[in-house]
This record gives C-alpha cells, structure tokens and sequence, in this order.
C-alpha cells in the first residue's frame, strides 16, 4: 500500500499522545497536535499487527500505550503538510472548478426600485420632553469567546491549518479547500460539481463570507473571520458527529456487505435530511 509511513512512539512523552481516532471505522486521525502524525490519516498497525477497525483500534493503542514504546504505522503520511493541515496542490483543481462555478451562479442584480412619492411634511407637533433614544443593544459576542480556554485554542489551531497564507482569514480557496478536506471524514456534500458549489456557498454564507447573492463588487465581507469561523465550524461538526453516530446506531449489527449494500441505496439528500446545517439547499 502506498503513501505508508510507521512511527515510534512513546506513551510517557505528552507529544506522542496529542492524538485522537475517530471516523467511520474509528482509525481515522481526527485530531493531533503531534508534528509527526497528520488529521486524516488513518492507522493501521500498531508494533506490525493489524489494529482492526472500530472497537478494536482503541483496544489496540491503549494497550500499546500501557506498554510504553510503541510503533505506529499510518496511510497517508506522503501527503501530510503540517504548515497547513491540508494538501492544496492536490485539492488545487477541484477548488478552482467550485469557486468559479460559485462565481458563475451569482445572481443578476436586482432592478432599481421604482420612485417613491415624497410625502407632503406632517405638521409640527409641540413635545413637551424628548423621547431619549433606545440604546443599541450589545453585539452578540462570538462562540471563541464563550468556549473554554483549551477549546478556542483548538478552534484557532483548526483555523490557522487551513489559512493557506497565513493572513488571519479564509478567503474562498481557503474555505472550499478545508470543506474537501472535512468531506473526507463525513461525507457531507458532493465531491465535485452544481451540487458541491451550492452546498459550498450556503456554507460561506454561514460562516460569515460573501453572501450567497452579492448585489455589487464590493470585497468587504469576502473572508471568513475567525469568530465566524467558530460561530460556524463548532456546530456544523456537531451535526456531523451526529450524524455518524445515529448511522452507526442504525448499521453497527450489518455485515460488511449489507453495510455497502445500505449505504448505496442512500442518497446524500436522504442521509442529511435530518440535519438543518448538512441540508443543501433547494
């Protein structure tokens, strides 16, 4: 099998434990602040030995870890970038297709409004007191800032991984890009495609960037933030966890065969059906 990679690890090093499984057969690495291990891999063999998949593989690695040293070996460590926690040469042309297919998909500008008569001036009324004016209500604050220290944390490292230039904000590129790279983990939208770009720009929209129907070329709005991104990001991954643990519910006791045979006769519309924020739009 290409693109393998094995690691030695030791459970009395912290570094060598900043890692987390999870994914469909619960061999997928979801998580990692571990430079030698990249999120999306998926793991294979613990000392040589087959880890299995689903319950298996967190028997397997907890007992590697109660051993103290330990080898590891991954699929997908060629293709690991740490700098940006995705690989955006190999996403390059689907990226490129979906954000110009978004660009063709704007809608017309609206026609001007037709000309609304000037009302003839009331009367001047005598006011004994003025009204004050309503204060303005605060800004709603953000999730980052309402989340604990070591989850904002995580959310920003999250959002650093997929800022491909380092400049504090998601442009388009960056956005799609990191929506292919969650896809591989969910199977949440189309991989390509009219289907994958509206899903894509509802999910834009969400996150704070270009509304779905500019009416001018103004660029303001065009990023996503890092507050819109927490506002976004931590609740679309819910619904996604969600969703994988309400099918596994449905299909843990299915053979191999009859879980590929369910899973076929299931349209990406019907699975996220039931989740408001995976629903593409009509």
């Amino acid at each position: 099998m290409e693109n393998l990679v094995t690691i030695n690890l030791s459970a009395n090093a912290r570094s060598d434990n900043a890692f987390e499984l999870g994914g469909r057969h619960s061999n997928v690495v979801t998580f990692s602040e571990n430079h030698k291990i990249g999120k999306g891999w998926r793991l294979l063999k613990i000392d040589g030995v087959d880890v299995g998949t689903g319950d298996k593989v967190s028997a397997a690695l907890t007992a590697a870890r109660r051993r103290g040293k330990y080898s590891a070996t991954f699929h997908g460590g060629k293709t690991h970038m740490p700098s940006r926690g995705v690989n955006l040469k190999a996403l390059g042309t689907a990226v490129v297709a979906t954000s110009k297919l978004m660009e063709s998909q704007k809608a017309a500008p609206a026609p001007a409004p037709a000309p609304v008569p000037t009302p003839a001036p009331a009367p001047s009324v005598a006011v004994a007191s003025p009204i004050p004016a309503p204060e303005p209500e605060p800004a709603p604050s953000s999730s980052c800032g309402l989340m604990l220290p070591a989850e904002a944390e995580r959310l920003k490292h999250e959002f650093i991984s997929f800022d491909a230039d380092r400049d504090g904000l998601h442009d388009l590129h960056d956005f799609i890009a990191m929506l292919l790279k969650l896809n591989e983990e969910y199977d949440f939208m189309a991989s390509e495609g009219p289907a994958m770009a509206a899903f894509a720009r509802k999910q834009w929209a969400s996150a704070g960037g270009r509304r779905p129907d500019p009416d001018d070329d103004d660029d303001e709005g065009a990023y996503v933030t890092l507050d819109g991104f927490c506002n976004w990001y931590r609740p679309f991954i819910e619904q996604c966890e969600q969703r994988k643990r309400d099918e596994y519910t449905v299909t843990k006791d299915l053979s191999g065969a009859q879980f590929e045979a369910h899973m076929a006769r299931l349209t990406l519309t019907e699975r996220n059906r039931r989740y408001p924020l995976l629903h593409a739009p009509g």
